[in-house]
């Protein structure tokens, strides 16, 4: 998935980058005894069920437990990633107008204060007080390389397949 493939490159930077990395990713799967689930959104739920003791997943799913005395969650003192979504507008739109209204809406201070309480979502915006989460400026950054990441999205999905073969 996605967020799964964001989590492995957060972790090949954050850990000694693009090619010492892999040392960390090889030490990980094998303190795992090589259980990788096939979703990310399994995850969280296997971790408060007690199925697993520790998992990683995104901030969105590890908050839904932020109330469960049983379980609970950090952000990784070595460095973790904030990944923006985008919203855009295709030049010469057939519904230009709505589309407008329709990005003023969702970056709106009230949709966006629904969406941090009620999903979990970071605000994209400066003025809302976030619930639940840390502040972004308190939380320890890796320098995520988009095009890097794009780019050699292949390579990087084959060398950690080649990790879980082994």
């Amino acid at each position: 998935s996605g967020s799964a493939y964001t989590q492995l490159i957060t972790m090949l930077l954050g850990h000694g980058g693009k090619e010492d990395g892999w040392e960390f990713i090889e030490k990980l799967y094998d303190n795992l005894d090589g259980k990788i689930l096939d979703s990310s959104g399994k995850c969280h739920k296997m971790v408060a069920d007690g199925e697993f003791h520790v998992g990683i997943t995104i901030e969105k799913s590890a908050l839904l437990y932020a109330e469960n005395d049983s379980v609970g969650f950090i952000y990784p003192e070595d460095g973790t990633s904030a990944v923006p979504d985008g919203i855009s507008l295709i030049k010469g739109a057939p519904n230009e107008e709505n589309a407008k209204i329709f990005i003023d809406f969702v970056t709106s201070k009230e949709f966006q204060e629904q969406q941090n309480k009620n999903w979990g979502r970071r605000p994209v915006r400066n003025d809302i007080e976030i619930e639940g989460m840390a502040k972004l400026s308190d939380i320890k950054l890796v320098d995520y390389d988009f095009d890097w990441a794009a780019n050699e999205k292949e390579a990087i999905i084959e060398r950690f397949n080649d990790i879980m073969v082994d």
